[in-house]
Parts: C-alpha cells; sequence; structure tokens
C-alpha cells in the first residue's frame, strides 16, 4: 500500500449488463483503523505495510471457515442481475451475456495452476490446487470461492471445462485448465 498516492484498489467486472464487485478499499480502511489505535499519524510506507502484513498474519491463523465468512462479509460482492440467455447466439462480444458462456478453458503458469492457493505447510505450496484458481477454478460455488466460473455458473449451471480439486495438468479434475507451472512464455 502507498500511503502517499492513497491509492484504492477496486476490481470490477462487467460482463453485457451485469456487474460484480470487490471492494478492497475496506481492507485499506482496517489497517489504518488499526495504526490509529497505535498512535497517531501521518505513517511511513514501512508502516502501513507492517500493519498490513500483521493483518494478513491475523488472519492466516484463522480457521478456514472463520476466513471464508469474513472475506463473504467484507468483500461486497453483488450479484444483482437476472440469468437471461441471448434470444439469438451472439456475434459480437460486445452483446454476450454471463448465461451465454457454455465453456471456459485457461492457458497459463503457476497462476493460473493456482500453485500453493490452499497451502497450510511448506509442502504444500508444491500443489496445485486448480479448483480455486481466479481464472478457471470452479470448486463448490461462488458463495464459498470467488472464481470466474462460479460466477458464470450463477448464470449458466451447465458451463464446463472448469477445473476442480488439484492436480497437475493432466489430470482429470483439471479439464481444460492446461496451465504448467514454471512455464514461461
Amino acid at each position: 500500500m502507498i500511503a502517499a498516492k492513497q491509492v484504492f484498489v477496486a476490481l470490477l467486472v462487467t460482463v453485457g449488463t451485469c456487474c460484480a464487485t470487490l471492494d478492497l478499499q475496506k481492507y485499506e480502511e482496517k489497517v489504518k483503523a488499526q495504526l490509529a489505535a497505535e498512535g497517531p499519524g501521518p505513517y511511513t510506507d514501512w508502516q502501513m505495510y507492517e500493519a498490513a502484513v500483521e493483518m494478513l498474519a491475523a488472519e492466516a491463523n484463522k480457521s478456514h471457515v472463520e476466513l471464508l465468512q469474513t472475506s463473504a462479509q467484507s468483500t461486497g460482492i453483488d450479484l444483482n442481475c437476472l440469468p437471461q440467455k441471448s434470444h439469438t447466439v451472439p456475434t459480437s462480444v460486445h452483446r454476450l451475456r454471463p448465461s451465454d458462456v457454455k465453456v471456459v478453458g485457461a492457458i497459463g503458469d503457476s497462476l493460473t495452476a493456482a500453485n500453493g492457493a490452499k497451502a497450510n505447510t511448506i509442502l504444500g505450496l508444491l500443489t496445485n490446487y486448480r479448483g480455486v484458481a481466479w481464472s478457471i477454478g470452479g470448486e463448490k460455488d461462488l458463495d464459498t470461492y470467488l472464481t470466474l466460473p462460479n460466477v458464470l455458473k450463477r448464470f449458466n449451471p451447465d458451463v464446463v471445462g472448469f477445473s476442480t480439486g488439484s492436480g497437475g495438468e493432466d489430470s482429470c479434475r483439471a479439464r481444460l485448465d492446461v496451465a504448467v507451472t514454471g512455464a514461461v512464455s
């Protein structure tokens, strides 16, 4: 976090007439509140960084269920769109609706393979948790994991191609996730 520039990060996913938002401004406010409790400002970039790391470490020590509940409450995710398909097959991405998407797939490296994403130990860092990768993971549902396929499944439960579980690019759970850990372009 850069205190001097007061950067607020917001992830905005817009598809057709629908919009999902993830507001991380609340997280920065939590860091500032923690610092304010320790003493008056102004705060250096290093103090902001240390406070953020302490907060992340404390959250990492929470149980998985508590962390998911906290995340779901604090992210500000709102999907208030009607799941309607186009009357005709869209010929332009500008007319594409979330419910029109039938197949998802991904090519990439360790980020797309979600290498170490759910690791609780050092050895867990070697595992590809493909089912929770933002771009291609379809593990459980949107209430549990915020991934693009889980967003699309809200509008079209028949979407295919997303990965589940863990394993390499050749595992049956990888489906159309052909990411290779350590790949370079």
